[in-house]
């Protein structure tokens, strides 16, 4: 009985001994396994690529700007005289129709309307029957000439014939110029052809802006009927003051946004620079030529915001909406390879990325892990279980680096990394509050 009492208590202090070892083990497992998720996660945030395309991530490397030696400018879109036209009637008339309406695109010598008017026709009779008495009187000309040079005629009744036939030839090509200001052919009136309606063209090529007529109105020779404009020749006109004329010069880039046009930045380059102060502003105008960016929807008169490079000083920089603020610190997102490496090039936004389907993400544990081979893992099973194929979810893994800001310049500001950043690093162009938030969540969520 005894014996058996002494068994029975030392396989109790076994059993409490082996699960007090075990308890410890398991704790320190535990810790470890902790430990290693907040390595992980500190610094570190991911997202789903359904996250990256709802928030429509771009992704792209630093570019080197010409931040700092800039001069700041404003002014106006505007068009050279040439690209303007105001139609109007070279001698007025009634309206019988118009073959155009406001924003119609137009070609050069393209009829905007028919006028009808009694002076038409005056004129066309005029030509016809002045050119009808010319041709007599070339004939009657030839023949005094003729008998002039064979001393048959005096001298006088050559000089008569001579002065009548250059004064009828003069009135001719008077009518034949009017004929053709009015927009008829000599040749079709020299024909019989009277036509008692003229065509009001287009001088240019370009879009209809203001139609001031309609059928039935007299249009009046100093009223204009129409106006079109041709934006394809706009360019800038920028104020530069006082401090920063001497710093400009022809032939300097020009980097400039348009008002209510948000996101879009245009290139362009000066082509000359007054040499005189616009009244009492104490600035100079300063003259652009458009080279970069799509001028489609730009029209004459927009305010833009102009830099002109006036030096060769290019900076790292990235666009304003890569950059988080938390607090006094600023912080860009460099995207990373599970292995901690640097990614190549992407554009989410654009839809490069892969798409797998009902995915499930990485425990951060196992994010964490260098050299992970998801390809060659074995997994236990019980008889007769069958083998489930868990695929990792395509996340976009951002690492947060602290940055000192510079210059800003045309939606674009100067980076200084206090961390080194690999030269080919892809980093988060846009959305740099949104990863912020997510990482705060994260790290929120391990907190507790």
């Amino acid at each position: 009985m005894k014996l058996r009492f002494s068994i029975y208590s030392i396989l109790f202090l076994a059993g409490v001994m082996m699960s007090s070892c075990g308890g410890n083990k398991t704790r320190q497992d535990s810790a470890v396994a902790e430990d290693a998720h907040e390595e992980h996660v500190e610094g570190v945030v991911e997202l789903t690529e359904q996250q990256a395309k709802a928030i429509g991530l771009r992704l792209g490397k630093i570019q080197m700007r010409n931040l700092k030696a800039v001069v700041r400018a404003t002014g106006e879109l505007e068009l050279p005289p040439q690209d303007m036209a105001t139609v109007t009637p070279y001698i007025g008339g009634v309206v019988k129709s118009v073959k155009v309406m406001e924003g119609d695109e137009v070609r050069k010598g393209q009829v905007l309307a028919y006028l009808a008017q009694a002076e038409y026709i005056h004129v066309q009779h005029q030509y016809l029957e002045n050119y009808n008495k010319l041709q007599f009187l070339k004939k009657e000309y030839e023949r005094k000439k003729k008998l002039y040079d064979e001393r048959i005629t005096s001298g006088k009744e050559f000089q008569n014939i001579t002065s009548e036939y250059k004064s009828v030839e003069a009135v001719v090509k008077s009518f034949g110029t009017k004929l053709e200001l009015l927009g008829l052919s000599p040749q079709k009136v020299r024909n019989g052809k009277i036509s008692q309606m003229v065509p009001i063209t287009s001088p240019i090529s370009g879009h209809v802006t203001k139609v001031n007529v309609n059928t039935g109105t007299f249009a009046e020779t100093q009223v204009g009927m129409f106006e079109i404009v041709n934006n394809s020749n706009l360019y800038l006109d920028l104020s530069i003051y006082e401090n920063d004329i001497a710093k400009v010069k022809k032939g300097q880039a020009i980097r400039f946004t348009v008002a209510n046009m948000t996101g879009k930045e245009y290139g362009g380059e000066l082509y000359a620079v007054s040499k005189a102060f616009e009244g009492n502003s104490k600035s100079v105008k300063a003259f652009g030529k458009i080279t970069e960016g799509d001028t489609e929807p730009l029209i004459s008169g927009l305010f833009v915001n102009a830099t002109i490079s006036v030096g060769d000083e290019n900076v790292p920089a990235v666009p304003e909406g890569a950059i988080a603020l938390e607090g006094d610190e600023t912080f860009v997102f460099v995207r990373m390879e599970a292995d901690g490496h640097s990614h190549g090039s992407e554009n989410v936004s654009e839809g490069h990325g892969h798409d797998h389907g009902n995915e499930v993400s990485h425990d951060h544990e196992d994010a964490g892990h260098e050299g992970h081979d998801h390809g060659k893992e074995t997994h236990d099973h019980k008889a007769g279980e069958a083998h489930d194929h868990v695929e990792a979810e395509s996340v976009y893994i951002f690492k947060r680096v602290p940055v000192v800001l510079g210059a800003k310049s045309g939606g674009y500001v100067e980076i200084k990394p206090l961390e080194e950043i690999p030269i080919n690093s892809e980093l988060a162009l846009n959305g740099a509050y949104y990863l912020s938030a997510e990482m705060g969540k994260a790290e929120t969520s391990h907190s507790h």
